[in-house]
């Protein structure tokens, strides 16, 4: 009886663990981070650092609550507009765009991840144009449009070996592989 009870115990513990791991997946990722940069931000002088942290808070809320994400990449994006960085620029349309996208405001996706193409093509940030492809790839993938989706995922690849961008490359060939169970004419490259 001893034993049935001991057994009982740890799995209510067991349970109550796994429990509390699920609840704080639901929270942002880490309350007293994002307000420590809540609070660099009223005291940073410098716009560039607000873009960073403005960024990092979004980062912080991606997970758990996306239109906080969003809301803060918005912010991050109009400083990084006003200071005139590009490369800040694309990395916040970007995000915004894969927000977006999550959210199913696709066209309005599109309109960042292109906007975000355009300006990483001038910089010749090959890291980000092949992000915007993902992005731009996973919109179609997401409507149906498998033959539009393998394109930009192919895109996305070849810009990531260019640059051996391996986080590019394997979310290249995951994508691909996603997207050839739902269409079945698919050939993809060696």
């Amino acid at each position: 009886m001893n034993g049935t009870k001991s057994s009982f115990s740890r799995s209510i513990i067991l349970l109550l663990m796994i429990i509390f791991i699920l609840c704080s997946e639901a929270l942002p990722q880490n309350k007293r981070l994002i307000d420590s940069l809540k609070n660099v931000i009223t005291v940073s002088k410098n716009d560039t650092n607000k873009v960073k942290i403005l960024y990092e808070i979004g980062n912080q809320y991606e997970r758990s609550i996306l239109d906080s994400a969003l809301y803060y990449y918005n912010e991050a994006l109009k400083v990084a507009e006003d200071i005139e960085e590009k490369k800040f620029i694309a990395q916040c349309l970007i995000s915004i765009g894969f927000n977006l996208n999550t959210k199913g405001v696709n066209e309005k996706a599109i309109q960042y991840l292109e906007r975000a193409l355009k300006i990483s093509e001038k910089l010749e940030d090959k890291e980000k144009i092949s992000s915007c492809y993902l992005g731009l790839g996973a919109i179609h993938q997401d409507t149906g449009s498998y033959e539009m989706a393998i394109e930009f995922f192919l895109k996305a690849l070849e810009n990531a070996k260019e640059i051996e961008f391996k986080k590019g490359i394997s979310r290249s060939y995951n994508l691909l592989g996603i997207v050839s169970v739902s269409y079945t004419h698919l050939t993809l490259p060696t």
